[in-house]
């Protein structure tokens, strides 16, 4: 308990120290973001040029404790934590202003009880069987009282928790159902990890993942909790943490919009689907980051402070999954370029060699881990024109309204997608908010483009055959995840 306290005093006491420009709780997300990606970063060290052992993690925690401790004392900043609690919303009189959130409250305990008490040891059942109409009729009521709350007034922090909670309990719906666990990945990571913990190394040496086997090792170690427990749970809760925070954040400070707005945009946004978010494994997790750095990216681009921490996010990123730390590194060398002050030409050159470069960068990197996974580069690299798919209208009526509609709207969301963002772009230019989007288009086209070469130029034949599309599916995931905005 004393650890979990301590490592709440240091991220908060780092984004009293450099990210107090950040509005509201954002300081804090960013100190506590801050942290994890310097234990990604050391921890990576160790394993390329050591061992990660007792003194990775001594090491990790001695230097976040000294770099926080150092920084306070000498820029003499007094930490007021607990003078910000506020408990005159209990007051008996302001009890009509708090029954609808104790009710959605309640409705939320109940869910998380009711769906552990219809968990299942045996094979796995889908969770429409194992879940009945209570469930789907509790979370209606939460999010329909969730719904009245947030229109009602305009205070944001207690209606952001909740709305946290609300996310937790869906993207930990499978961990409750399906205790004895689900799927090939999270079960390879895990072994992967514990091979870690017992020898110190991985062989042969990877050069991603460890980003994220660095933030389980660490606080598994720091909070004294099964190494197994802290990577089920690291993506469902750093989704349902990060995910309405950044884009609340990104939202109302980065694009100016109302609070009511913000609120119920980020609920609607369940609509997109979270399979990403339900298992941890690293490129989930680099999914979830490379999102909230789009969400986030009107505020980062705004001054030098906000790219500092950019740039460690983007570096952090790149040990958990290139993947997801590429696309967002080289978007940070857009924005630190554009910070300098050479001569426009030679901005225009640089800018072309940026874009080039990020243009090939996913190929490059899908060509560079299958030379490493021994296959030749001349069955890597050839042209074909793979078959295009476009997405069609799907309908089915089986059983009833509710279980049908939310079927039709996963078969169809592709299609949904496609149509919202050629709406929204429409809109955007229509109303001349260009200038809003500029980074978030530069992104999207280049990811565009590296689909295009990904699909044109690599072959990915010699995988096994439920993987050779996967490669291009992460991307098309990635642009989808990016437009969100």
């Amino acid at each position: 308990m004393a650890m979990i306290t301590f490592n709440r005093q240091q991220h908060l006491k780092l984004g009293d120290i450099y990210f107090d420009f950040a509005p509201g709780s954002l300081k804090n997300i960013f100190g506590f973001l801050s942290i994890l990606f310097t234990l990604s970063l050391i921890y990576s060290l160790f394993y390329h040029f050591w061992l990660i052992n007792a003194w990775a993690f001594i090491g990790s925690l001695a230097l976040v404790t000294i770099v926080t401790e150092f920084s306070s004392l000498k820029q003499n900043i007094s930490h007021y934590f607990l003078a910000n609690l506020d408990f005159s919303s209990l007051a008996l009189r302001k009890l009509p202003k708090i029954i609808i959130p104790l009710a959605i409250l309640w409705t939320d305990l109940l869910m998380i009880w009711y769906v552990n008490k219809k968990a299942s040891t045996e094979l796995i059942r889908s969770p429409w069987e194992l879940l009945n109409f209570k469930f789907w009729v509790l979370l209606s009521i939460a999010s329909i009282l969730l719904i009245i709350w947030i229109l009602q007034t305009q205070k944001s922090q207690k209606k952001l928790f909740l709305v946290s909670l609300h996310f937790l309990i869906i993207s930990s719906l499978a961990l409750w159902l399906y205790p004895l666990g689900f799927g090939y990945d999270q079960f390879l990571h895990q072994s992967a990890l514990q091979v870690i913990k017992d020898t110190g190394t991985l062989k042969p040496h990877l050069f991603l993942y460890i980003g994220q086997y660095a933030w389980t090792l660490f606080l598994s170690d720091l909070w004294q909790v099964s190494l197994i427990k802290i990577n089920q749970y690291l993506v469902p809760v750093s989704f349902a943490l990060l995910w309405p925070y950044t884009l609340y954040y990104g939202l109302k400070y980065g694009l100016k919009w109302s609070t009511k707005i913000t609120l119920s945009t980020i609920l609607i946004s369940i609509i997109f689907g979270f399979n990403f978010a339900i298992m941890t494994t690293p490129q989930n997790l680099a999914f979830i980051l490379s999102t909230i750095f789009i969400f986030l990216l009107p505020l980062l681009q705004k001054n030098q402070n906000y790219l500092i921490f950019a740039t460690l996010f983007s570096l952090g990123l790149l040990t958990i999954h290139p993947l997801g730390g590429i696309s967002s590194f080289i978007l940070v060398l857009f924005l630190w370029w554009e910070k300098t002050k050479f001569s426009p030409l030679t901005k225009k050159i640089g800018n072309l060699g940026l874009y080039l470069s990020a243009v090939v960068s996913l190929p490059l990197f899908f060509a560079l881990y299958q030379y490493l996974a021994k296959k030749s580069w001349t069955n890597i690299f050839s042209w074909h024109v793979p078959k295009f798919n476009v997405p069609k209208l799907h309908w089915a009526q089986s059983y009833n309204f509710a279980l049908d509609f939310a079927h039709n709207l996963g078969q169809n969301i592709d299609l949904i997608f496609m149509i919202l963002f050629i709406l929204s772009a429409y809109l955007i230019f229509k109303k001349h908010k260009y200038l809003f989007f500029t980074r978030h288009y530069l992104v999207l086209s280049y990811l565009a483009l590296n689909y295009l070469v990904a699909w044109l130029f690599i072959s990915f034949s010699e995988q096994i055959d439920y993987q050779q599309n996967d490669y291009l599916l992460r991307i098309i995931l990635l642009f989808k995840l990016s437009s969100i905005p």
